[in-house]
């Protein structure tokens, strides 16, 4: 009764179509048998049996799509009656994922829409929830946070998420899709205000009628979340546009499942990640520069790569070294500068040979690395700095290999070595 009951509920969230289930008889010569699947007795006693074949006729309004559903609700009722609730959630996922591979040309000629029947149905009780657990590789930004929020809106579902911070405990928020603004802002403030680390996990809740699609989406995101923090920056405008949402989620759908190894590290990101060849430069032994100079090669970079003004980048690095220089290690500097949005985070490396003056006490470096960031991704860039800092006082030699590097790639690749050993 309980599989039998599922099947009746959707065939009956399409009104204008009609379903026939074909069996064939005992001899096999008489004419097929058929059944309406929108009735539960005679689906009861339509005497079907694991491993048996049927035919499925279908015609109607949205035939297409409706022929679909049937077909995989039909294959995978397995054990269904063994927990309800969870045979729910895992088809109404199936047919989830069902109306995402389809074309059906009465959707598309009723604009986009489905038909009201299937809007309203539901197949599962509406209190029932769905449950994952993403480990997010970014921090959190007040570019990337709200798009959670808008996700959950879009699939018009309520959000949960729950945060375990170290020491402190687990934090909760309920995000609810008609959430009045100065409360969602409130939410977020909060939410960006916990020392929320790469390597959180986030249990992340859903609700209502879309609260497979809306947990996956979700959980997707914040699991390719620095991802997608940069693509978001990459964008002008039309943030909270479903166009935008789509995308996102389109681009978050592809990054996780061509994740490689070294991208999916989580609580060791990768310097040498951020960097390219046009990212480190490599100076002839006899050049001379000036601080001035050095910073104008390093600040070029960022520009050209991130469609930035010069002028812009240098300014910003200029004002953070007038109130302090940093030298993480004798003859290594690191200068950073914060961007009023983009990008999440750059990283350049210049090696000097014959040393650069650096500061009023005539302290010189070889070694100098520039980080740009936006400046609501100030807690990205102490990631990094952190992780340079560790990444060479565990390995003394290192500052040293790198000035002696004769190219790019070299420097590259000896800073991957270490990196990679590391973390190995």
């Amino acid at each position: 009764m309980r599989p039998a009951a599922f099947v009746v509920k959707l065939c009956r969230m399409f009104p204008e179509t009609e379903f026939r289930i074909l069996t064939e008889t005992a001899d096999k010569k008489s004419p097929k048998k058929g059944i309406d699947p929108k009735e539960l007795m005679q689906l009861q006693f339509g005497q079907f049996y694991d491993g048996d074949e049927v035919t499925v006729e279908v015609q109607g309004k949205c035939e297409i799509m409706a022929s679909e559903f049937l077909k995989v609700v039909w294959e995978n009722l397995l054990d269904y009656s063994d927990d309800v609730p969870a045979a729910k959630v895992r088809l109404t996922r199936l047919i989830d994922e069902t109306f995402n591979r389809i074309y059906d040309p009465d959707i598309e000629a009723a604009g986009g829409e489905l038909p009201v029947a299937v809007n309203k149905a539901e197949l599962a009780p509406a209190d029932e929830e769905c449950r994952s657990v993403a480990t997010i590789n970014d921090r959190l930004h007040n570019l990337s946070l709200p798009m959670i929020l808008l996700i959950s809106k879009h699939f018009q579902s309520r959000l949960q998420i729950s945060f375990e911070v170290p020491l402190q405990g687990i934090f909760t928020f309920t995000l609810e899709p008609q959430s009045a603004h100065a409360s969602e802002e409130r939410i977020l403030e909060h939410i960006l205000e916990l020392p929320i680390e790469v390597g959180t996990r986030i249990t992340v809740l859903t609700r209502g009628q879309n609260r497979v699609r809306a947990n996956e989406s979700v959980k997707t995101v914040l699991q390719n979340l620095w991802q997608c923090d940069e693509w978001l920056r990459n964008r002008t405008e039309g943030f909270e546009s479903q166009k935008t949402i789509l995308e996102l989620l389109e681009f978050a759908e592809k990054v996780g499942s061509a994740q490689s190894p070294e991208y999916g590290t989580i609580q060791n990101p990768y310097i040498s990640n951020q960097l390219t060849n046009q990212h480190v430069f490599i100076n002839a032994d006899q050049s001379e520069f000036s601080k001035n100079e050095v910073l104008s090669q390093l600040a070029a970079a960022h520009a050209r790569t991130h469609r930035l003004e010069f002028s812009a980048v240098l300014d910003r690095v200029r004002d953070a070294e007038k109130r302090k220089s940093i030298v993480l290690r004798e003859g290594f500097a690191i200068a950073h500068g914060a961007m009023d949005r983009t990008p999440r985070i750059s990283i350049t490396f210049g090696v000097y040979p014959n040393g650069v003056v650096w500061d009023d006490t005539g302290r010189r470096v070889r070694l100098v690395s520039m980080v740009v960031f936006a400046r609501d991704t100030y807690g990205t860039w102490e990631d990094y700095f952190r992780k340079m800092a560790i990444v060479f006082h565990a390995n003394p030699t290192l500052q040293e290999q790198l000035i002696e590097t004769k190219s790019s790639g070299e420097f590259r690749a000896v800073l991957r070595e270490t990196e990679t050993k590391m973390i190995n």
